[in-house]
Protein backbone atom coordinates (compact mmCIF):
# COMPACT_ATOMS: atom_id res chain seq x y z
CA UNK A 1 0.00 0.00 0.00
CA UNK A 2 2.83 2.43 0.82
CA UNK A 3 4.30 1.80 -2.64
CA UNK A 4 0.91 2.47 -4.26
CA UNK A 5 0.50 5.72 -2.36
CA UNK A 6 4.04 6.76 -3.26
CA UNK A 7 3.27 6.18 -6.95
CA UNK A 8 0.05 8.16 -6.63
CA UNK A 9 2.09 11.00 -5.16
CA UNK A 10 4.49 10.89 -8.12
CA UNK A 11 1.65 10.81 -10.66
CA UNK A 12 -0.40 13.63 -9.21
CA UNK A 13 2.31 15.70 -7.56
CA UNK A 14 1.74 19.31 -8.41
CA UNK A 15 4.30 22.05 -8.01
CA UNK A 16 2.91 24.64 -5.64
CA UNK A 17 4.72 27.63 -4.21
CA UNK A 18 4.74 28.09 -0.45
CA UNK A 19 1.87 30.26 0.75
CA UNK A 20 3.06 33.30 2.65
CA UNK A 21 -0.20 35.13 3.38
CA UNK A 22 -1.73 34.97 6.84
CA UNK A 23 -4.79 36.48 8.42
CA UNK A 24 -7.55 38.38 6.67
CA UNK A 25 -7.25 39.84 3.19
CA UNK A 26 -9.83 42.45 2.13
CA UNK A 27 -10.67 42.72 -1.52
CA UNK A 28 -8.45 44.98 -3.60
CA UNK A 29 -11.54 46.00 -5.56
CA UNK A 30 -12.78 49.22 -3.93
CA UNK A 31 -16.37 48.45 -5.00
CA UNK A 32 -16.36 45.13 -3.11
CA UNK A 33 -16.12 44.19 0.52
CA UNK A 34 -15.37 40.50 0.09
CA UNK A 35 -12.86 39.03 2.52
CA UNK A 36 -10.41 36.14 2.45
CA UNK A 37 -9.61 34.75 5.89
CA UNK A 38 -6.61 32.40 6.11
CA UNK A 39 -6.54 32.19 9.89
CA UNK A 40 -9.41 29.90 10.99
CA UNK A 41 -8.78 26.53 12.63
CA UNK A 42 -10.84 23.87 14.33
CA UNK A 43 -9.94 21.09 16.74
CA UNK A 44 -10.42 17.55 15.44
CA UNK A 45 -10.84 14.51 17.62
CA UNK A 46 -10.73 12.26 14.54
CA UNK A 47 -7.51 13.58 12.97
CA UNK A 48 -6.11 14.95 16.20
CA UNK A 49 -5.09 18.52 16.82
CA UNK A 50 -5.70 21.81 15.07
CA UNK A 51 -6.93 21.76 11.47
CA UNK A 52 -6.56 24.79 9.19
CA UNK A 53 -8.87 26.10 6.48
CA UNK A 54 -9.46 29.31 4.56
CA UNK A 55 -12.70 31.19 3.90
CA UNK A 56 -14.04 33.54 1.24
CA UNK A 57 -16.86 35.75 2.55
CA UNK A 58 -18.88 37.51 -0.16
CA UNK A 59 -19.37 41.27 -0.53
CA UNK A 60 -22.61 41.56 1.46
CA UNK A 61 -21.64 39.25 4.33
CA UNK A 62 -20.63 42.06 6.70
CA UNK A 63 -23.47 44.41 5.78
CA UNK A 64 -26.42 41.96 5.75
CA UNK A 65 -26.21 40.14 9.10
CA UNK A 66 -29.43 38.18 8.59
CA UNK A 67 -28.63 36.84 5.15
CA UNK A 68 -27.61 33.22 4.61
CA UNK A 69 -25.57 31.96 1.67
CA UNK A 70 -24.92 28.83 -0.36
CA UNK A 71 -21.59 27.21 0.40
CA UNK A 72 -18.88 25.83 -1.87
CA UNK A 73 -16.35 23.42 -0.42
CA UNK A 74 -13.38 23.87 -2.75
CA UNK A 75 -10.77 21.10 -2.55
CA UNK A 76 -7.10 21.32 -3.50
CA UNK A 77 -4.83 18.85 -5.29
CA UNK A 78 -1.98 16.67 -4.14
CA UNK A 79 0.97 18.46 -2.52
CA UNK A 80 -1.14 21.63 -2.26
CA UNK A 81 -2.95 23.02 0.77
CA UNK A 82 -5.83 25.16 2.01
CA UNK A 83 -4.21 28.32 0.60
CA UNK A 84 -3.58 27.05 -2.92
CA UNK A 85 -6.85 28.10 -4.56
CA UNK A 86 -6.28 31.58 -3.10
CA UNK A 87 -2.59 32.06 -3.89
CA UNK A 88 -2.33 30.15 -7.16
CA UNK A 89 -5.94 30.22 -8.30
CA UNK A 90 -6.71 33.92 -7.64
CA UNK A 91 -9.90 32.81 -5.90
CA UNK A 92 -10.89 36.16 -4.43
CA UNK A 93 -10.53 38.15 -7.65
CA UNK A 94 -12.35 35.51 -9.71
CA UNK A 95 -15.18 35.15 -7.18
CA UNK A 96 -15.61 38.93 -6.95
CA UNK A 97 -15.79 39.15 -10.72
CA UNK A 98 -18.32 36.37 -11.32
CA UNK A 99 -20.52 37.65 -8.48
CA UNK A 100 -20.39 41.15 -9.97
CA UNK A 101 -21.46 39.60 -13.28
CA UNK A 102 -24.52 37.98 -11.68
CA UNK A 103 -23.45 34.72 -10.02
CA UNK A 104 -24.87 33.99 -6.58
CA UNK A 105 -23.05 35.36 -3.59
CA UNK A 106 -21.56 32.40 -1.76
CA UNK A 107 -19.29 31.37 1.07
CA UNK A 108 -16.28 29.39 -0.14
CA UNK A 109 -14.45 27.05 2.22
CA UNK A 110 -11.01 25.62 1.36
CA UNK A 111 -10.09 22.80 3.76
CA UNK A 112 -6.63 21.34 4.22
CA UNK A 113 -6.92 17.89 2.68
CA UNK A 114 -3.24 16.92 2.99
CA UNK A 115 -2.65 14.08 0.48
CA UNK A 116 -5.65 12.14 1.73
CA UNK A 117 -7.70 11.84 -1.49
CA UNK A 118 -10.52 12.90 0.86
CA UNK A 119 -11.62 9.38 1.79
CA UNK A 120 -10.87 7.09 4.72
CA UNK A 121 -7.63 5.12 4.67
CA UNK A 122 -5.86 3.27 7.49
CA UNK A 123 -3.40 6.11 8.09
CA UNK A 124 -6.00 8.92 8.03
CA UNK A 125 -9.79 8.99 8.49
CA UNK A 126 -10.16 12.16 6.46
CA UNK A 127 -13.63 11.32 5.17
CA UNK A 128 -14.95 10.88 8.72
CA UNK A 129 -13.34 14.16 9.76
CA UNK A 130 -14.82 16.05 6.83
CA UNK A 131 -18.37 14.73 7.20
CA UNK A 132 -18.67 14.35 10.97
CA UNK A 133 -16.60 17.30 12.23
CA UNK A 134 -15.68 19.76 9.51
CA UNK A 135 -18.99 20.42 7.75
CA UNK A 136 -21.04 20.68 10.97
CA UNK A 137 -18.56 23.11 12.52
CA UNK A 138 -18.29 25.24 9.36
CA UNK A 139 -22.06 25.50 9.08
CA UNK A 140 -22.33 26.39 12.74
CA UNK A 141 -19.80 29.24 12.47
CA UNK A 142 -20.96 30.82 9.21
CA UNK A 143 -24.36 31.88 7.92
CA UNK A 144 -24.85 29.04 5.45
CA UNK A 145 -28.10 27.82 3.92
CA UNK A 146 -28.77 24.39 5.37
CA UNK A 147 -30.56 22.78 2.43
CA UNK A 148 -28.73 20.14 0.38
CA UNK A 149 -29.46 22.09 -2.79
CA UNK A 150 -27.25 24.94 -1.57
CA UNK A 151 -24.31 22.76 -0.49
CA UNK A 152 -21.77 22.53 -3.33
CA UNK A 153 -18.41 20.77 -3.59
CA UNK A 154 -15.67 21.02 -6.22
CA UNK A 155 -11.97 20.38 -6.61
CA UNK A 156 -8.97 19.94 -8.86
CA UNK A 157 -6.92 16.79 -9.47
CA UNK A 158 -6.95 14.85 -6.18
CA UNK A 159 -9.66 17.28 -5.06
CA UNK A 160 -11.65 16.56 -8.21
CA UNK A 161 -11.79 12.93 -7.19
CA UNK A 162 -12.56 13.95 -3.62
CA UNK A 163 -15.44 16.18 -4.66
CA UNK A 164 -16.87 13.41 -6.83
CA UNK A 165 -16.46 10.72 -4.19
CA UNK A 166 -17.96 12.77 -1.37
CA UNK A 167 -20.85 14.05 -3.51
CA UNK A 168 -21.96 10.58 -4.62
CA UNK A 169 -21.23 8.85 -1.30
CA UNK A 170 -23.10 11.56 0.65
CA UNK A 171 -25.67 12.60 -1.91
CA UNK A 172 -28.01 13.42 0.96
CA UNK A 173 -25.64 16.32 1.80
CA UNK A 174 -24.54 17.70 -1.59
CA UNK A 175 -26.71 19.08 -4.36
CA UNK A 176 -23.95 19.95 -6.82
CA UNK A 177 -20.40 18.78 -7.54
CA UNK A 178 -17.69 19.73 -10.03
CA UNK A 179 -14.42 17.96 -10.87
CA UNK A 180 -11.65 19.54 -12.92
CA UNK A 181 -8.71 17.28 -13.92
CA UNK A 182 -9.99 14.71 -11.45
CA UNK A 183 -7.52 12.13 -10.17
CA UNK A 184 -9.60 9.03 -10.97
CA UNK A 185 -6.82 6.52 -10.42
CA UNK A 186 -6.69 3.17 -8.68
CA UNK A 187 -7.55 2.13 -6.05
CA UNK A 188 -9.72 5.25 -5.65
CA UNK A 189 -11.52 4.71 -8.97
CA UNK A 190 -12.73 1.22 -8.05
CA UNK A 191 -13.94 2.48 -4.69
CA UNK A 192 -15.96 5.24 -6.36
CA UNK A 193 -17.48 2.94 -8.98
CA UNK A 194 -18.47 0.48 -6.28
CA UNK A 195 -20.26 3.17 -4.30
CA UNK A 196 -22.17 4.39 -7.35
CA UNK A 197 -23.12 0.84 -8.37
CA UNK A 198 -24.42 0.12 -4.88
CA UNK A 199 -26.59 3.23 -4.82
CA UNK A 200 -27.92 3.03 -8.39
CA UNK A 201 -30.93 0.73 -7.80
CA UNK A 202 -32.59 2.85 -5.12
CA UNK A 203 -30.90 6.24 -4.89
CA UNK A 204 -30.03 7.34 -8.43
CA UNK A 205 -32.71 10.04 -8.44
CA UNK A 206 -31.01 11.69 -5.47
CA UNK A 207 -27.57 11.98 -7.06
CA UNK A 208 -26.19 15.55 -7.21
CA UNK A 209 -25.82 17.65 -10.31
CA UNK A 210 -22.36 16.87 -11.58
CA UNK A 211 -19.78 18.30 -13.99
CA UNK A 212 -16.70 16.44 -15.20
CA UNK A 213 -14.02 18.61 -16.84
CA UNK A 214 -10.58 17.62 -18.08
CA UNK A 215 -7.90 18.80 -20.49
CA UNK A 216 -7.46 16.72 -23.61
CA UNK A 217 -3.66 17.11 -23.42
CA UNK A 218 -3.57 16.14 -19.74
CA UNK A 219 -1.45 13.00 -19.98
CA UNK A 220 -1.76 12.37 -16.23
CA UNK A 221 -5.51 11.91 -15.98
CA UNK A 222 -7.28 12.30 -19.34
CA UNK A 223 -7.60 8.55 -19.91
CA UNK A 224 -9.00 7.90 -16.44
CA UNK A 225 -11.47 10.77 -16.90
CA UNK A 226 -12.60 9.23 -20.17
CA UNK A 227 -13.01 5.87 -18.45
CA UNK A 228 -15.07 7.43 -15.66
CA UNK A 229 -17.12 9.39 -18.19
CA UNK A 230 -17.88 6.16 -20.07
CA UNK A 231 -18.89 4.54 -16.78
CA UNK A 232 -21.35 7.36 -16.06
CA UNK A 233 -22.74 7.08 -19.59
CA UNK A 234 -23.23 3.33 -19.24
CA UNK A 235 -25.05 3.82 -15.93
CA UNK A 236 -27.25 6.50 -17.55
CA UNK A 237 -26.31 9.07 -14.94
CA UNK A 238 -27.04 12.64 -15.97
CA UNK A 239 -23.98 14.91 -15.86
CA UNK A 240 -22.16 17.59 -17.82
CA UNK A 241 -18.96 16.61 -19.63
CA UNK A 242 -16.33 19.17 -20.67
CA UNK A 243 -13.26 17.86 -22.48
CA UNK A 244 -11.31 20.80 -23.84
CA UNK A 245 -7.80 21.90 -24.71
CA UNK A 246 -5.46 22.03 -21.74
CA UNK A 247 -3.19 20.11 -19.43
CA UNK A 248 -2.63 19.52 -15.70
CA UNK A 249 -1.75 23.01 -14.48
CA UNK A 250 -3.04 26.20 -12.90
CA UNK A 251 -3.78 27.79 -16.25
CA UNK A 252 -6.39 25.11 -16.86
CA UNK A 253 -7.83 25.21 -13.33
CA UNK A 254 -8.08 29.00 -13.30
CA UNK A 255 -10.11 28.73 -16.49
CA UNK A 256 -12.35 26.18 -14.75
CA UNK A 257 -12.89 28.29 -11.64
CA UNK A 258 -15.44 30.77 -13.06
CA UNK A 259 -17.53 27.83 -14.30
CA UNK A 260 -17.32 26.18 -10.90
CA UNK A 261 -18.49 29.36 -9.18
CA UNK A 262 -21.31 29.97 -11.66
CA UNK A 263 -22.57 26.42 -11.06
CA UNK A 264 -23.15 27.14 -7.36
CA UNK A 265 -26.82 26.90 -6.49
Amino acid sequence: MKQILFLIGIILSISCSKATHTGTIPSHNSSSTSVIDLSPTLQSQILGGEQHFSVYLPPSYATEPNKRYPVLYLLHGMNQNYKSWINEGALQAVADEVIAEGAKEMIIICPDGFNSFYYNRPQMRYEDFFIQEFIPEIERRYRILSEKSHRNIAGLSMGGFGATYLAFQYHNLFGNAYSTSGGFIEPAMSLLKGIINTKLPTQKNFFPSYTLECGEEDSLVIESNRVFSQFLDEKQINYTKIFRQGTHNWLFWKESLPKILRSVR
